[in-house]
């Protein structure tokens, strides 16, 4: 017995310290945002600035962001796959029922992407939950992007984990939100019927401006205001 542990401490030592030809990466993404909640609209107005990190070893000519909230309409992805009987039917009777007051969107009113102070936005285009953006240069490795975006939320009612309900927002997945770029490449996956939700790390400073009968509850630390 000493001599099976023994020897398996010395493959695990040896893997270790073997001649390591590839190393783990992870794009940073860190955002900033502003936000209003406009209680009688039942919409969210934000303004982002997001920082985008390459730590890859790859260029990259093209940003991909979710916005997660556009799954919420007749004729999305996740409508159609819900109404083909995909997914939990718990779920699938808003759909079937034509989300009457129930839809939800994100609109994109200003989008630009910068390097080093100069405009480097080609072109962006949006597909269902979708935003893909091209570059008029690439991204090089260890290089920053800074995105600027304003956009509006319409909530509707609580379907799932979000939406309006009895006079809260319960809010998930609800800003636009970047794509994960890992060793595979881009993950641009729409909001399916099932699935689970991939993000890259970063830091977030939110600032929000609500009516005063409202109370946030969300993770982080408060750093300005009622606590």
């Amino acid at each position: 017995m000493k001599y099976l542990l023994s020897a398996f401490l010395f493959s695990l030592l040896s893997l270790l310290n073997g001649d390591q030809k590839e190393y783990y990466w992870q794009q940073r993404v860190d955002y900033h945002m502003d936000v209003n909640l406009y209680d009688s609209l039942r919409q969210l107005a934000g303004k982002s600035i997001i920082k985008y990190v390459n730590n890859s070893p790859d260029s990259l000519d093209y940003i991909y962001m979710h916005l997660y909230p556009n799954a919420f309409q007749e004729g999305s992805v996740k409508y159609r796959e819900y109404l083909k009987n995909f997914g939990r039917a718990s779920r699938a009777k808003y759909f079937k029922q034509k989300l009457k007051g129930f839809t939800s969107k994100i609109k994109v009113h200003d989008f630009n992407i910068s390097k080093d102070g100069e405009p480097v936005l080609k072109r962006y285009s949006i597909d269902d939950t979708i935003l893909k953006a091209s570059l008029n240069q690439k991204l090089a490795p260890n290089e920053i992007l800074r995105i600027d975006l304003s956009w509006t939320h319409h909530v509707g009612e609580m379907v799932e984990r979000a939406g309006y309900y009895g006079g809260q927002y319960n809010m998930a997945q609800w800003y636009p939100k970047i794509a994960v770029y890992d060793e595979q490449g881009w993950h641009p996956d729409v909001f399916h019927a099932e699935g689970e939700f991939y993000g890259e790390f970063g830091n977030f400073e939110v600032n929000f401006d609500l009516p005063a009968s409202f109370i946030v509850c969300a993770s982080g630390v408060v750093i300005d205001g009622d606590p």
